[in-house]
C-alpha cells in the first residue's frame, strides 16, 4: 500500500473537486426522503458515492468500500473506505451551508486517514495516523483549557432509532448535568464539523452517549483529526451494537464518564 500521506493527497484532491462541483451546482439538487420519511438523500449523495467507489476500485483494488447509500466493495478487506458524500444532507437540502464531504480509511475499526471538506468555506480538514491534523495547510491543536466552566461541549445524540423510549429520560438527565458543569453545551446536528471545530479549539469535548456501531463511520474522519490534534479518545461498548464516544483531554473525559453512565437494567 502507498504511504498514508500520498493516499491522503490523492483522496483530498477527489474530495475537493467533487465538493466544489456540487457547490457550484447546488441549485440542481433533487431529494429522496422515501427511505424512512425522515432521512434525506439527494442526487449528489448517490452520484459522488458511486464515483468514489469507482475511484477506490481503480486506485486501491485491494481495499474495501462501504458507502452511506448503496455502494459496497470487498467488505472483508483489511483496509476499508467509508464516505459520506453529503454529510449534513438535511442542511444541504434546505440550502443551509452546514454540509460537506467526509471520508475515512479504516483498519480493524480504527481510522487511519480522514478528510472533511466544506466547499462553502473552502476549508479542508485532514489527518493521517501519526502525521498531525491540518486545516488546509495550518496545523491544528485542541484547546489547552481544562476547566469545564470555561469550555464549550458539543453533544451529538443522533441515534434515535434504537430503544429511544427506554433511555430518553437518562439522556435528558445527562444533558442537564453537562449544561450545569460546562460553560456551554451545543448540539449542531453534524458530527463531522463538531469534531473538526473541536480540533480547531472551538469545543473542549465531544460527547455521544449512544451511537450505533455501524454509525461510527460517520465520525471516523473527525475522530482521527481530533486525535491528531491532541485529543484523547474514549470508546465504551454497551452491547446490543451500541457504544459511547467521548473525545476530549484525559481530564475532561474522566469528568464526563460517570455523567453519561447508562443504566441498561
Amino acid at each position: 500500500m502507498k504511504d498514508l500521506k500520498n493516499i491522503l493527497d490523492e483522496v483530498a484532491t477527489f474530495v475537493k473537486f467533487h465538493g466544489d462541483r456540487v457547490y457550484e451546482h447546488w441549485q440542481e439538487l433533487t431529494i429522496d426522503a422515501s427511505k424512512d420519511g425522515v432521512d434525506v438523500t439527494t442526487n449528489f449523495d448517490i452520484e459522488i458515492e458511486k464515483k468514489f467507489a469507482e475511484f477506490v476500485k481503480e486506485h486501491y483494488p485491494d481495499h474495501g468500500f462501504v458507502g452511506e447509500e448503496d455502494q459496497e466493495l470487498n467488505r472483508e478487506a483489511e483496509f476499508i473506505w467509508h464516505i459520506d458524500p453529503i454529510d449534513g444532507s438535511k442542511f444541504f437540502a434546505k440550502y443551509v451551508p452546514l454540509w460537506g464531504l467526509t471520508l475515512a480509511l479504516v483498519k480493524d475499526g480504527e481510522p487511519l486517514l480522514g478528510v472533511i471538506y466544506n466547499p462553502v468555506s473552502k476549508q479542508l480538514y485532514s489527518a493521517y495516523k501519526g502525521g498531525g491534523a491540518f486545516l488546509n495547510d495550518k496545523p491544528l491543536k485542541i484547546a489547552d483549557e481544562k476547566d469545564p466552566t470555561k469550555l464549550q461541549l458539543v453533544w451529538d445524540l443522533t441515534t434515535w432509532k434504537y430503544e429511544w423510549d427506554k433511555y430518553q429520560d437518562q439522556f435528558t438527565e445527562m444533558l442537564s448535568t453537562l449544561v450545569k458543569k460546562f460553560y456551554r453545551v451545543r448540539a449542531l446536528g453534524n458530527g463531522a464539523y463538531s469534531l473538526a471545530w473541536q480540533a480547531q479549539g472551538m469545543f473542549g469535548a465531544f460527547v455521544d452517549p449512544y451511537r450505533h456501531k455501524s454509525k461510527f463511520v460517520d465520525i471516523a474522519a473527525g475522530v482521527l483529526i481530533t486525535q491528531e490534534a491532541g485529543a484523547a479518545f474514549y470508546r465504551n461498548p454497551l452491547g446490543n451494537e451500541m457504544e459511547q464516544i467521548l473525545i476530549a483531554s484525559p481530564e475532561i473525559i474522566e469528568l464526563i464518564k460517570p455523567i453519561i453512565k447508562l443504566n441498561q437494567a
